[in-house]
Order: C-alpha cells, then structure tokens, then sequence
C-alpha cells in the first residue's frame, strides 16, 4: 500500500496491522497489557536501587573502600532509573500494550515516536555496557591479579570486547537510524524494519556472549580459591543469579529472532526484559557487599534496643538508691560494641 496515496483521514484510520477476521479495530478504548508492564518495571527498579544504595553505603560508609566496580554499579542504576522514563512514556501512551491493530499506523510514523525509540536503544546500550562492567569489575575485585593472574586476564579481555561490541553497535545505530531533518524526524530510508532487526539481534547476542563469559570466568575462580566448600559454595550462588541475566539475554535474543503477529502487544515484554537484564546484573554484583550494611544496621539497632532497656532498668534502680541519673553512661557503655571490630568484621564479608 502506498501510504503517500492517502488523504490524512484515510491514513489516521489505518491500524498497524490489519485485524483478525471478524475483528474491528478499537482505537479509542483498547484492550491493553500496559499497566502490567508499568507495574513490572517499577517494582524492579525499586528493588535494584534500593540493593545499590545499601551496597554503596557498605562501601562508603562502613568499609570506606569504594571501587571502581561500586561506581560503575552507581552509575549503571542512576541511568537505569532515568532510562525508564521512556518505557514509562511509551506505555502510558498506548504506543505499546495494546494489540498491533488497535493502534494507528500514523502513531509509528511520528517523530515523537522515532525519538524515544532513538532514545531507548542508546541508552540501553550504555546501560548493558555498564552492567557489565560492573560484574567485570566486581569479579576483578574478588580476584587480584598477584592471586588470580588468569582471571584478571579474563576479566580485561572481556572488559575490552565488551566496549568495542558495544561501542559498534551504537555507532552503526547512530549512522543508520538517527533522525535527520531531510527525514523529517522519522528514521531515515536506510534505516528499515530489518535494519533495526538486525541491530537488536547482534545487541542481544553480545548480551548473551557477555553473560555466559562472566558466568565461566567467574564460578571457576572461585572453586579455586583456598577457602571452606560451604562459602565457596555460597559465593557461587550469588554469582549464580547471573545466570537469570543470562537466560534472560538468551531468551530476549530468541524473542527477537522470532516472528511475530502481533509486535505491538508483545513488545511489553521487551521493555520489562530491557529493565530486568541489566538490574540483575547490578543487583548481582551488589550482593557480596550488604553482609556488612546488615552487621552495621543489626549492631546499631540491638545495641539501642539494649540501651533503651538497660537505661530503664537503671532509672529504677537508681529512683531506689537515689542516684538520679547517673545510670545513663554505664549503662549504655556496658553494650556498646567496639567499632574497630565492626569494621574488621564488614571488611571481612565485603
């Protein structure tokens, strides 16, 4: 169909893709599946930025040794957090949710909607890119180079591909699809359906190559440590969630190899998938450094806790004896905790 051919009350008639035998398209009140993405997203990312402020509190505050795979963690969720806004937009709208032929063709053929989508691939790519450097960085950490010199290895040669494949693909994105004025904010003629297929496709299989390297870089390393099989066992599964990350990079490279009937509808998935990669990666690589924000907080509450109890008791014994007040400082001395242990004992789990 020639879609210049059409008068523009023809064209803001036509769906996205002609509707079932039988079924009339709905544009004004569709049927829709966005809220549920909405509410799926938003519950990830309170869950992953509320894993990075402990672990950055850990690492700050109690610790005082941030590093640089903290800051890249740091970074990764503040762009995580700001990328979501899109998704959200998109889906608050009805650009996604509902099916393909409840929604206007000519809603795909603006510039707003050419933007955001410009918008959700760069910043997924920088995102993935950090998230992955962020468990490349962690795993450094684990594994010092004088102790592991094949896993730092490892880790720089996966840092290094990681940049280059990344780096590329937004480049080629950029070049082929960015908006220009001779298009009149659309993408551009070279910048097809197919184009864009193949972009995705090559972004979701580097995701998933990425996953499974840092997988089999690190779950070995760690069985080779000198340390108890029960904690090798449980810093392995920590490591272990990884691999969520990594099915679902495998699963979003087969979603977008499939065909599809209804793009639109099933494009939910997508953003949720967009948002949980990455946020698991960055929660993964959290993990190993809240033992000491939990030591931290439990120390500090049963301590007050204590306090509070200890200073009742003496206000009574003191009303008894006549002492006034003079409870309060001993009584508070008597469960205190030394802070140089707490600090060696969160240096000791981090």
């Amino acid at each position: 169909m020639d879609l210049q051919s059409l008068t523009p009350e023809q064209l803001a008639q036509l769906p996205v893709v002609p509707p079932p035998p039988g079924v009339q398209s709905n544009f004004d009140n569709p049927d829709s599946n966005a809220a549920s993405g909405i509410i799926a997203i938003s519950v990830i990312l309170a869950l992953m930025l509320l894993v990075v402020a402990m672990r950055m509190y850990s690492r700050i505050v109690i610790v005082k040794n941030p590093g640089p795979d903290d800051w890249a963690a740091l970074t990764a969720a503040i762009i995580i957090a700001a990328q979501t806004s899109v998704p959200y937009y998109m889906l608050a709208h009805n650009w996604f949710g509902p099916h393909s032929w409840d929604l206007r063709l000519v809603v795909l053929l603006s510039p707003a909607y050419t933007n955001y989508i410009v918008a959700l691939t760069f910043l997924s790519l920088v995102i993935n890119l950090l998230a992955k450097l962020t468990l490349l960085l962690f795993i450094a950490r684990i594994f010092p180079r004088r102790a592991s010199p094949k896993t730092t290895y490892a880790v720089w040669f996966g840092i290094a591909f990681a940049v280059v494949a990344y780096v590329s693909i937004f480049i080629e994105f950029a070049v082929d699809c960015a908006p220009r004025a001779s298009s009149n904010g659309s993408f551009p003629p070279a910048c097809t359906g197919r184009v864009r297929q193949y972009q995705g496709v090559a972004a979701a299989t580097v995701n998933a190559a990425l996953d499974v390297y840092v997988l089999s870089i690190a779950i070995p390393s760690v069985f080779a440590l000198q340390m108890p099989t029960k904690r090798k066992v449980g810093v392995s599964a920590v490591l272990g969630l990884g691999a969520i990350a990594c099915g679902i990079s495998l699963y979003t490279l087969y979603y977008r190899i499939k065909p599809s009937t209804d793009p639109i509808r099933e494009q939910t998935l997508s953003l949720i998938l967009t948002t949980i990669e990455p946020a698991i990666a960055v929660v993964t690589a959290s993990l190993p450094a809240l033992p000491a924000f939990w030591v931290e907080i439990s120390t500090k509450v049963s301590t007050s806790v204590r306090g509070i109890l200890s200073s009742g008791s003496a206000v009574s014994i003191g009303k008894m004896h006549g002492k006034g007040d003079s409870y309060t400082k001993s009584g508070y001395e008597l469960h205190s905790r030394s802070t140089d242990g707490l600090h060696n004992a969160s240096e000791g789990v981090v």
